[in-house]
């Protein structure tokens, strides 16, 4: 399942939407808006239409190139605190082997390919914008 939402995601529905009889593993990994000097928060923009298709062909192809049962996909927008989660990729498989390959790799291709843009609010009010593939 894919999701692009402002509110935060339950990470447990999240899991049990790549419940499988046939996993024997499932990976979790969270992303949240880590504390930096001077940083306050992030906020995010998305291209949401774009964004959903091409989240939708990561899920596809890590199914397929990893041999997992399910792969989903959560990524918040707007402005987000320190702490607060912002992206999550769970996937599960029939070993946890698969199921970790499979997050990792789907986690990189959305920050390579998917248009979602990043900018630091800063403590003293100005804002550095970043396109997400640029920055990592």
């Amino acid at each position: 399942m894919i999701r692009i939402q402002k509110e935060d995601f339950v990470l447990e529905e999240i899991v049990d939407e790549v419940r499988r009889k046939r996993a024997g593993g499932i990976v979790l990994f969270v992303g949240t808006v880590r504390q930096e000097r001077a940083l306050r928060g992030l906020e995010y923009e998305v291209y949401e239409e774009m964004a959903r298709a091409k989240l939708e062909g990561i899920r596809k192809e890590a199914i397929g190139r990893f041999g997992i049962t399910a792969l989903s996909i959560a990524h918040r927008t707007g402005k987000l605190k320190i702490g607060e989660n912002v992206v999550a990729v769970a996937a599960s498989a029939p070993h946890r082997h698969e199921a970790f390959r499979a997050a990792e790799w789907a986690m990189r291709e959305v920050k390579r390919v998917v248009p979602i843009w990043k900018k630091d609010v800063k403590a003293h009010g100005r804002a550095r914008g970043h396109q997400r593939q640029a920055r990592r």
